[in-house]
């Protein structure tokens, strides 16, 4: 029985995902001062 296809194809969607959120956190962590990104932290 061959899984690897479909194990694939979810590994593929879950990077895009993690490729699209660290894009978005990186873009707000530019655009966003320095200071206040740390003081929300």
């Amino acid at each position: 029985i061959n899984h690897s296809s479909s194990i694939t194809t979810e590994n593929s969607a879950w990077q895009i995902k993690g490729t699209g959120l660290f894009s978005r956190e990186l873009i707000f962590s530019l655009r966003a001062p320095a200071p206040v990104k740390a003081g929300d932290q």
